[in-house]
């Protein structure tokens, strides 16, 4: 069975959420401070590693799906030599992650997400080459 771009980017866009929270669970537990410290945020409390990854696989599985086919699509009609290609599709990647952590107000968050979805870019782009350009 061959995948069209569409399902690939799917599938990479789920498998980057779950990267990303793995990547933001990890820094909080071997982190300085959690998510949400006291001070920061009043009334709430902190958000653990283990929150946090599930806050994050929750909400962002699905638009980081949606996100992928989208891209995928994209990808797959894409021509040109692969730099313009992996450029065409990071841009618009990795500017989302950084509003993300910008509108969340977390900073901090932003480079550990950026590596994932940079990674995940790289494989969109290889993996809808066509190799007959």
């Amino acid at each position: 069975m061959k995948l069209g771009g569409t399902w690939k980017g799917a599938l990479l866009g789920g498998a980057n959420v779950l990267a990303v929270a793995t990547c933001i669970a990890l820094m909080l537990a071997n982190g300085p401070r959690d998510i949400g410290d006291p001070e920061e945020l009043g009334h709430l409390t902190p958000l653990h590693p283990g929150d946090a990854f599930a806050l994050v696989l929750v909400l962002g599985l699905v638009p980081g799906m949606v996100a992928g086919m989208w891209l995928g699509r994209f990808a797959e009609g894409l021509g040109g030599p692969a730099v313009i290609r992996t450029l065409a599709l990071a841009v618009p990647s990795l500017l989302v992650v950084i509003v993300l952590g910008g509108v969340t107000q977390q900073p901090d968050l932003i480079v550990p997400s950026l590596l994932p979805t940079g990674v995940a870019v790289l494989a969109l782009e290889r993996w809808t080459r066509n190799k007959e350009r």
